[in-house]
């Protein structure tokens, strides 16, 4: 700990990652304790701090870089861990999706390709041990997509309209969600999302308007459900990381 306070910095590819991380923080821990900063590695027009949330009293403070662009998640941290962590960072947490530019070129199957995901992890890994501090860096891949996650909140489906039950959604859509695994089920979920909102008449999409909608609907139970639920194993990782050390700073 520097000057009472503890860093954490985050990597992300895109909005999505960033409004979910943010509902994840917000929700689990004691946000009187926490502060939240944003910004956006290409320093565009967009990178107003929207998602910012001052506290000069925060015991814990978490900064959210969009990098936008998942291929930008590695590079990014690689070129600016040295900075953060003479900067007293903690830790630098990355989060993108598997599924990308690179996945698709290396593989043509058309379900899920555990090789290609092996092989894509392993050549990460290996770029972070090359790195100064590699034990302080954690990279994580959602897959096939942070919407698998969000397809596993089962109660969160039912919060976005009454009638996404699991039993509807199986009876129009031939998946249950109460048993499948997404992590293992859909090769591109945000596709599958998306068709689980046309079946009530509502569109899932990418864009702020549409995330944050989703994302309010998150609740606590909702994280530690998911975190409990023995599915989508990444997200489990990835929850135990955020929270490793801060069992004392969270909401009971």
């Amino acid at each position: 700990m520097e000057n009472n306070y503890i860093r954490i910095a985050f990597f992300v590819e895109g909005l999505t990652e960033t409004i979910f991380i943010r509902s994840l923080l917000l929700n689990i821990f004691d946000s009187s304790k926490l502060e939240i900063m944003f910004v956006r590695l290409l320093n565009s027009s967009r990178g107003a701090p929207t998602y910012s949330m001052p506290n000069p009293t925060a015991i814990i403070k978490f900064l959210l870089i969009d990098v936008e662009g998942d291929s930008n998640v590695l590079s990014g941290i690689k070129e600016r861990e040295k900075d953060f962590f003479s900067k007293g960072y903690k830790k630098i947490i990355g989060l993108r999706d598997m599924y990308s530019d690179e996945y698709k070129r290396t593989s043509k199957k058309r379900e899920i390709d555990d090789r290609i995901v092996s092989l894509i992890i392993s050549k990460a890994q290996g770029e972070i041990d090359k790195m100064n501090n590699p034990k302080l860096i954690k990279l994580h891949f959602a897959t096939m997509e942070i919407e698998a996650w969000f397809i596993a909140m089962v109660d969160v489906l039912n919060k976005i309209d009454i009638r996404l039950t699991h039993s509807f959604i199986k009876r129009k859509l031939s998946f249950d969600i109460l048993i499948i695994d997404p992590q293992l089920f859909f090769r591109k979920p945000s596709n599958d999302l998306a068709k689980i909102y046309l079946l009530v008449g509502k569109t899932y999409q990418k864009t702020k308007k549409s995330l944050e909608s989703l994302m309010s609907k998150m609740q606590k139970e909702d994280f530690y459900n998911l975190y409990n639920s023995g599915k989508v194993s990444n997200y489990k990782i990835f929850f135990e990381d955020v929270t490793e050390g801060f069992e004392n700073y969270l909401t009971p």
